[in-house]
C-alpha cells in the first residue's frame, strides 16, 4: 500500500476547498514553512515576510486569510511562552527527521 501524502490527506479535501482562494495560497506556503512536527509561525510580521499570500496585507486581511483555515481545522493557532503566534497543522503527516521542533511546541 503506497504511503499517504499531504496531498492525499488534506489538499484534496472538502475542507481544504471550502476556503477562499487567499486562504488556499496562504495554507500552500504554510505547508512549505513548517517544520518536521507541523508547526509554523503565523505571527503578521512571519507572514508578511514568507509568503506571498501577505506581502502587503494589512492585519484584517491576514486575520481573514487565517480565520477560514481555522474554521476548516486546516490550522490550529496557539501562543508560545514568549508570546509567539504559531500553528499546528494536523493531517501534515510526515515524518520527523529532526529530533526536536524548530518552532514552540503548543
Amino acid at each position: 500500500m503506497p504511503s499517504r501524502t499531504i496531498r492525499d490527506t488534506v489538499l484534496d479535501s472538502e475542507r481544504y476547498h471550502a476556503c477562499p482562494v487567499e486562504s488556499r495560497l496562504l495554507f500552500l506556503e504554510l505547508l512549505l514553512c513548517a517544520d518536521d512536527y507541523a508547526l509554523v509561525p503565523i505571527g503578521e510580521v512571519f507572514l508578511r515576510r514568507h509568503t506571498t499570500a501577505c506581502e502587503g496585507k494589512t492585519t484584517a486581511q491576514i486575520a481573514g486569510f487565517l480565520t477560514p483555515l481555522m474554521e476548516h481545522d486546516l490550522i490550529r493557532p496557539y501562543t508560545s511562552e514568549r508570546g509567539g503566534r504559531f500553528a499546528f497543522i494536523p493531517r501534515f503527516d510526515n515524518r520527523p527527521r529532526a529530533l526536536k521542533p524548530k518552532w514552540p511546541l503548543p
